[in-house]
């Protein structure tokens, strides 16, 4: 299994001009790229769908419990917004690459 570290220590001559992509990848790195954002995206989504503040259970007047509770997000939800706003965009533009790249350049693959 490949590292981080050594992915991110290919330098650019060391990669293939003709799997390079525009955004400073190779295919294979905006692949993982993708995949890692679109699970960030995901956590952030749960976050996002959460209230900034919910009343915990209904109570029964009769129960002998007249207090009311609430549970509070301890996180900004503007913050979580702009987190998802801003991770929809590079997955966007990651895909719109591979895109590109899958419609206009051929190579071959040793298996």
């Amino acid at each position: 299994m490949v590292g981080a570290e050594s992915v991110a220590g290919v330098s650019d001559s060391q990669r293939a001009p003709e799997a390079q992509l525009h955004c400073d990848l190779t295919i294979d790195e905006a692949l993982i790229a993708l995949a890692q954002l679109s699970l960030e995206r995901d956590r952030v989504v749960d976050l996002r769908a959460r209230q900034p503040k919910v009343r915990l259970g209904e109570r029964l007047a009769g129960a002998g419990v007249a207090t009311v509770e609430y549970r509070y997000a301890n996180y900004d939800v503007q913050e979580v917004e702009r987190d998802y706003e801003a991770l929809s965009e590079k997955i966007a533009a990651i895909q719109l690459e591979l895109d590109l790249a899958n419609q206009t350049k051929t190579f071959e693959v040793a298996l």
